[in-house]
């Protein structure tokens, strides 16, 4: 079965038949990659990594659905928190994020009036919250938390070590 389309981790042929058939686009290899049965992973590292962002992500953004805003924006908000007063090119640099691609995402929490532009005597334009973003991230920090909490709780004390211990070791440099 060759598949079309897959959402929400459901390769989907084109009779909208469900299947677990789906071809890595990374390795480009047909293989099983989810059976019902099992919790087996994928052949292509990349393509596991890529899964357990996306879940990861969406099980902070459940919890912070209800403030409003995304982990993305969660991440920018917290930086502009810690490193305040901070340029636009520095809170790229710092986060590692393309500057054209942040500038985007700080429109988006400007817009929102969670955040705003001051200018420093001598300085290019800095990033602060608003009193609307402060109040925004009290609520999410919270919400965070339990994030994490749920996150721990799901590998457990062991793998929870475990896992930041590969981590370490993938992002050293």
């Amino acid at each position: 079965m060759i598949i079309l389309a897959v959402k929400n981790h459901k390769a989907y042929s084109l009779t909208g038949q469900e299947s677990c058939d789906i071809l890595c686009i990374y390795t480009m290899r047909r293989r099983i990659l989810m059976d019902k049965d099992s919790r087996s992973i994928a052949e292509c590292h990349c393509l596991n990594m890529r899964w357990i962002t996306y879940r990861t992500i969406g099980l902070y953004d459940k919890f912070l659905e209800p403030v409003g805003i995304t982990i993305q924006q969660y991440s920018v908000l917290k930086s502009i928190t810690n490193l305040s007063p901070i340029t636009l090119t520095d809170l790229a640099v710092k986060l590692q994020l393309d500057r054209t691609t942040l500038s985007r995402n700080v429109k988006v929490l400007s817009d929102r009036q969670l955040v705003t532009y001051t200018i420093p005597k001598g300085r290019g334009k800095q990033l602060a919250l608003t009193e609307l973003g402060k109040k925004t991230m009290s609520l999410a920090n919270v919400e965070w938390e339990k994030a994490q909490q749920e996150f721990a709780d799901k590998l457990g004390p062991e793998r929870l070590n475990q896992w930041n211990e590969l981590l370490t070791c993938l992002l050293a440099e």
